[in-house]
């Protein structure tokens, strides 16, 4: 094709540096020179310490066997920079949140919730899968002098430092086959799981709760006759 044709292609050379491709005609503007999110432009901050909170949602022995096994030394996993032998919820934490995590959304970052659900929709109906198999519930938070606050886009290195923190349920009574964190629930505290779930702002559901309390029970009942 004729070089002065702007819809011209360049054959394949190995010696270009592809990178300056897109200089070679100032007059078109570049299609990698587009519009950011803000939560993009922010430069994500390497923890210095961080710790794992874990907690056992039902009192069976082996469940709590299960746990001491995950937070001892697990001498298949290569040791750290010092030598010692790590556990496997001491290489998760490193591993789960070495890509930075966002949470410029949320005003609220003292803890921080991993998404662990897939919800998905297909011939048969929605599916929904939760990785820790509803047994165990884990979340984050930071673990450095004076701060108790995430920055708003943060991540992991192999030099942060971790501590898992084994937690004991508010209620003693044994759970056999329904949990009653699960079943004692308000409406705002329903709408707050969805907020933590979805990483939105907490502020969100009273929001929410507002918006349905304004709503009549005939205009709610329309509603779902509608979809």
């Amino acid at each position: 094709m004729s070089a002065n044709n702007e819809f011209s292609w360049i054959p394949y050379n190995p010696d270009v540096d592809v990178s300056k491709l897109n200089s070679m005609d100032d007059s078109h503007p570049s299609t990698t020179n587009v519009m950011k999110k803000p939560s993009e432009s922010i430069e994500a901050v390497t923890l210095k310490g961080i710790v794992l909170n874990i907690r056992a949602k039902y009192s069976y022995k082996h469940l709590s066997d299960f746990i001491d096994e995950l937070m001892s030394a697990n001498t298949h996993i290569p040791s750290n920079e010092n030598g010692q032998s790590v556990s496997t919820l001491h290489q998760y934490t490193l591993i789960s949140t070495r890509e930075p995590i966002d949470m410029s959304n949320q005003s609220i970052r003292e803890t921080y919730r991993p998404n662990l659900y897939i919800r998905k929709n297909d011939a048969f109906g929605p599916w929904n899968f939760n990785f820790l198999l509803n047994l165990l519930e884990i979340d984050y938070q930071i673990d450095e002098p004076n701060q108790t606050i995430f920055p708003k886009v943060w991540k992991t290195n192999s030099a942060t430092k971790v501590r898992i923190n084994r937690q004991q349920k508010e209620s003693n009574e044994e759970s056999t086959t329904i949990d009653t964190e699960e079943t004692d629930v308000t409406l705002e505290g329903l709408l707050k799981k969805i907020c933590e779930q979805n990483k939105c702002d907490g502020s969100e559901a009273k929001l929410w709760l507002r918006t349905l309390k304004g709503k009549t029970t005939n205009e709610i009942f329309r509603v779902n006759i509608k979809y």
